[in-house]
């Protein structure tokens, strides 16, 4: 619109008259845990694409695809967590490793229910975006820290200390989470 002002978030425009228009990608739009791999629209993964079709029922692709494309968005807007349940051999821990390549190392890091509660741990998760636990074992949601999972996923505040100094950082609980 000539002569509109626009404000720019992550490929939103919102004109002065308060109209939203999702925007095609560009590399210049900013972003706090950006991933490393290059935009091309006219990819494709049939090797993903196979093992998704191996490991997961039909109706789970879909979903999983929707749920992958929050990850790379960041933010958890949806305050869900991933749980990927089967038999062992059928590429959960595989599809996690893939996920978090896609989304950048240096973003992710381990999700730990059993040290929730502890003094540091939640410090130790500021600046990532994606929190993941593979393999883990039955009692992994029923450890003594786990009830932290829900403000790590539903967008509360929760301080967190830095080990070996008395610094606190702001940790906000709008991590994405995969568990298989």
């Amino acid at each position: 619109i000539e002569g509109a002002t626009y404000l720019t978030i992550t490929g939103l425009e919102i004109s002065s008259n308060g109209s939203w228009e999702l925007m095609p990608f560009s590399p210049a739009y900013y972003a706090r845990n950006p991933t490393s791999i290059v935009w091309d629209p006219d990819a494709t993964c049939p090797k993903f694409d196979a093992l998704l079709e191996f490991g997961l029922p039909p109706d789970d692709i879909s979903l999983f695809w929707r749920w992958f494309g929050s990850v790379l968005l960041t933010g958890n807007a949806a305050q869900r967590i991933l749980l990927l349940i089967g038999k062992a051999a059928t590429g959960k821990s595989t599809i996690a490793e893939v996920v978090e390549m896609v989304r950048g190392l240096t973003n992710c890091t381990a999700l730990r229910t059993k040290f929730l509660h502890e003094r540091f741990e939640i410090g130790r998760l500021f600046g990532f975006s994606l929190l993941t636990a593979k393999d883990v074992p039955g009692r992994f949601l029923e450890e003594d820290g786990a009830q932290a999972l829900k403000k790590l996923v539903g967008h509360d505040y929760v301080p967190g200390e830095v080990k070996g100094s008395m610094v606190s950082v702001p940790v906000y609980g709008d991590f994405d989470c995969m568990i298989t």
